[in-house]
């Protein structure tokens, strides 16, 4: 099996953001710097791993998110962990309460571990399904996607509020061309309780 490995890119912070647009809708901002095709250049991945910490009341959409992207049998080089006594965190999930800005959530690429910020104040006034589509969204930035493009609708990376829950073809496809297919065969489905898959 081969497994792509990657370098995250520690330049100036670079910022991602989804925005609240004029239609209360998730606007965009584009990563501070160019970005290749749909990839930022920078990620939160060491080695194969995200450990993350988690500062934010967001649990069940952080969850939702983390879930979505170790989904994808490519995820089998990218694993998402909490973080330990032992470890550097990779990634911190935190919250923000401010009306003054227009984004939902952010992504900050910073020298040390990164950082996803989920703005109280919008996040809020959103069903479930816009929380957790802002959470995958960011999660997805961390991974190192930029925004697509903004005539592909319907993924999570798009740059537009579009009230879903899972990650779509395109997401899948960035994501795959970044960190390659997996050569594994797909996770099983946990069965009922006290079974364990064979």
């Amino acid at each position: 099996m081969s497994v792509a490995v990657r370098r995250r890119w520690r330049g100036a912070p670079a910022v991602a953001a989804a925005v609240v647009g004029f239609t209360g809708g998730l606007g965009a901002f584009g990563p501070a710097g160019p970005a290749d095709a749909h990839f930022l250049g920078h990620d939160a991945v060491d080695g194969c791993e995200i450990r993350w910490e988690d500062e934010s009341r967001w649990d069940t959409e952080r969850q939702a998110a983390q879930r979505a992207w170790e989904s994808l049998r490519a995820d089998a080089c990218v694993d998402l962990l909490p973080d330990a006594w032992n470890t550097n965190a990779d990634l911190q999930w935190k919250d923000t309460r401010r009306s003054d800005v227009g984004w939902i959530g952010l992504y900050s690429n910073q020298d040390n571990a990164d950082d996803i910020f989920l703005n109280a104040h919008y996040m809020e006034m959103e069903s479930e399904c816009v929380r957790q589509h802002v959470a995958m969204h960011e999660l997805g930035h961390a991974h190192g996607l930029a925004h697509s493009s903004n005539n592909l609708y319907g993924n999570i990376m798009n740059n537009y509020r579009i009230p879903f829950c899972a990650l779509k073809a395109h997401d899948i496809a960035d994501y795959e061309a970044l960190w390659g297919p997996s050569e594994l065969p797909p996770r099983p489905s946990p069965g009922p309780p006290g079974t364990h898959p064979e």
